[in-house]
């Protein structure tokens, strides 16, 4: 004898669509759009993702914020599980920013899941498929909402909860709304009066000088990172290379090999102060950074960090002015470098083990 297997929702398939689509392999995809905002006055929110049990990710870096629920997004987002991001905000009293923030941390996607099942549940006759996800901040804390989008204010929308939906509690109001939310995580950021090493704030984006050796140098820093021309970099802990220049002789056809390695600590401390001196009195403001470092025909090697007065030479001027130090370049009208290494790479007889002759 066969038999075949009905599910409740085969037969009754508006008894809960969130529902069923959740039985067999989780919640999958719960929110479709995303909300980014702020819970005290104007805010910058910038590369912040969250990602879900299911390896999907949703970024809610929406950049200039101000009020609750905020900017919003076409998203698609599972129950989430980690969340990682800067922000910071925006300055009183001018332009830029007066304290920034940054976070990573875990997010307990078993409670957030049970959460998220009971708001899809909570409604007597309001239906929807998709939620809403919502990041807002309030100086260094952060939390995640979800939303299913009802609101008792819309007379189409009936908000009515089941008996009995939510005996845990884990229902309530949205900030200064009347709508139904749950909180999926409630955390607090790291906060700072200057932006992070390598953060969107404070990139300090590798550039080295000539760009023949751009992919032949790797920097290293305090959180183990490395990176090589274009990328970003944070507090320099080390620096390593390899490369061969070619000496021009009188015969056009012939050169003379200099091969260079390099693999040399660098004085966290003394970057970290040194940047300091250039940064004093800047957190109300934005800048263009970079790691410079610059290289000669003879193994030389400087390294700089570089602060950009966009298109504002003036600025330039007052900050060379109020910084007065031997360490303090003016290397262009709007570039201002403040010497972070300086270094001499060794001279070899034949190329270091790995060294490729293609450059």
């Amino acid at each position: 004898m066969k038999y075949m297997i009905i599910s409740l929702c085969m037969i009754t398939p508006l008894l809960s669509l969130t529902g069923c689509q959740s039985m067999g392999n989780g919640l999958g995809t719960i929110a479709k759009i995303g909300n980014g905002g702020s819970l005290d006055g104007a805010y910058n929110l910038s590369d912040i993702w969250i990602t879900s049990v299911n390896g999907g990710s949703a970024g809610f870096g929406y950049g200039a914020v101000n009020g609750y629920p905020g900017a919003s997004a076409s998203i698609g987002i599972g129950v989430p599980r980690h969340i990682k991001g800067y922000w910071a905000k925006e300055n009183e009293e001018g332009p830029g920013f007066q304290s920034y923030y940054r976070i990573s941390a875990d997010i307990d996607s078993e409670l957030a899941e049970k959460k998220i099942r009971t708001l899809q549940n909570y409604y007597q006759n309001y239906e929807t498929i998709w939620g809403v996800m919502q990041v807002e901040v309030e100086k260094s804390r952060i939390r995640v909402f979800f939303d299913r989008g009802c609101s008792p204010s819309l007379k189409t929308n009936d908000c009515t909860p089941k008996e009995e939906a939510d005996p845990n509690g884990w229902i309530v109001k949205a900030p200064g709304s009347i709508r139904d939310v749950t909180v999926l995580f409630d955390g607090q950021g790291e906060s700072s009066l200057t932006p992070f090493p390598g953060s969107p704030y404070d990139e300090r984006r590798v550039l080295v000088e000539p760009f023949r050796l751009a992919n032949k140098i790797t920097l290293t820093d305090t959180e183990g990172n490395t990176a090589t021309n274009g990328r970003v970099i944070g507090d320099l802990t080390r620096i390593q290379g390899d490369w061969v220049v070619y000496e021009k002789t009188a015969d056009p056809t012939v050169f003379i090999d200099h091969y260079f390695h390099i693999d040399a600590p660098i004085d966290t401390n003394v970057v970290k102060e040194k940047i300091q001196i250039m940064r004093k009195g800047l957190a109300h403001k934005y800048f263009g950074t970079v790691t410079y470092t610059e290289i000669d025909d003879d193994g030389h090697i400087k390294i700089y960090y570089r602060l950009i007065c966009t298109s504002n030479s003036k600025l330039c001027d007052s900050l060379e002015e109020s910084r007065a130090s031997p360490f303090i370049i003016r290397s262009s009208d709007y570039d201002l470098d403040i010497l972070l290494f300086e270094g001499k790479a060794e001279e070899l007889d034949a190329p270091f083990e790995g060294l490729s002759h293609s450059q």
